[in-house]
C-alpha cells in the first residue's frame, strides 16, 4: 500500500501546531514549579524533545499503519520519532544560542526595546516626571491621557522582554521542526518489510 500523502501532510500540519503549544505549556509548568530561570531553557529544550518523540512516534505509527496494513515494524517508526525529536530539540536551541534568531523571530510578535544605560533611564524618568507635572499644572487626568513609557528599559524589564522574546522564539521553531519531523520521520516510518 502507498504513502498516504494526505494523512502524511495532515500530520505535519498537526505536528506544527501541537509543536507550537508545547513550549508555552512546558515553560508554564516549569515556571510553577519553581525552576531557576538559568537553567529553564535547559529544562525547557530536555522537555521539548521528549514530548517530541513521544507525538512523533505516535503519528508515525498511524502513518505505517495506513502505508503498510498495519504496523509491521516499530523500529523504523522509533528511528524516525528520534529523527524528529533531535531536529526539534536543535531547532529550538537555535535561538537561545544565537540572540540575532531570537530577535529576527520574536519581532514578528512583539516590539523589542533596547537596554537603557544608568543615564539614559535616569534621562527618561526625568522625562515622565517633568511630563507628568505638565499635566498636573494642565490639570489633565491620568485618566484622560497617559504617560507612555520610555523607549528603552531597565535591566529587570529587558530580561522579561528577553524570556518572552525566547518564548516566541522557541515556540516558532518548535513548530517548523515538529512539521519537519513527521514529514522525514516518514522515511523510516513507513518503510515496510517485504512479505515473504
Amino acid at each position: 500500500m502507498p504513502l498516504n500523502t494526505d494523512l502524511l501532510y495532515g500530520e505535519m500540519a498537526g505536528s506544527f501546531i501541537i509543536h507550537a503549544a508545547i513550549p508555552a505549556a512546558i515553560l508554564l509548568a516549569l515556571e510553577s514549579l519553581g525552576v531557576p530561570s538559568a537553567s529553564r531553557m535547559l529544562w525547557l529544550i530536555g522537555a521539548l524533545a521528549a514530548a517530541s518523540f513521544a507525538i512523533q512516534f505516535g503519528l508515525l505509527t498511524v502513518l505505517q499503519q495506513t502505508s503498510c496494513s498495519g504496523v509491521k515494524e516499530f523500529g523504523g517508526v522509533l528511528q524516525g520519532a528520534a529523527v524528529g525529536a533531535l531536529l526539534t530539540g536543535a531547532f529550538a536551541w537555535l535561538p537561545t544560542a544565537l540572540p540575532w534568531l531570537r530577535l529576527l523571530i520574536s519581532q514578528i510578535f512583539m516590539r523589542h526595546r533596547p537596554l537603557a544605560t544608568p543615564g539614559e533611564a535616569a534621562a527618561e524618568r526625568a522625562t515622565l516626571e517633568a511630563a507628568g507635572a505638565v499635566r498636573a499644572a494642565e490639570g489633565v487626568s491620568a485618566e484622560t491621557v497617559p504617560v507612555a513609557g520610555g523607549i528603552s528599559l531597565e535591566k529587570p524589564a529587558y530580561d522579561l522582554q528577553t524570556f518572552a522574546e525566547l518564548r516566541f522564539a522557541v515556540s516558532y521553531m518548535a513548530a517548523f521542526a515538529g512539521a519537519y519531523g513527521t514529514g522525514i520521520g516518514s522515511l523510516w516510518a513507513t518503510r515496510c518489510p517485504a512479505v515473504a
